[in-house]
């Protein structure tokens, strides 16, 4: 996963800060709300 976050660091090195932490919110909130639909375990 975290050599996955690196891909995505440096595919979006151009992007401003804002918009960077604002994707990465959104993405992670995104997988979270699927993993949490997937399972009740969590």
């Amino acid at each position: 996963m975290v050599a996955f976050n690196m891909e995505i660091a440096r595919e979006h090195q151009s992007l401003h800060v804002e918009e960077f932490i604002t994707l990465r919110y959104t993405m992670a909130t995104q997988l979270w709300q699927g993993v949490s639909m997937d399972t009740d375990s969590f």
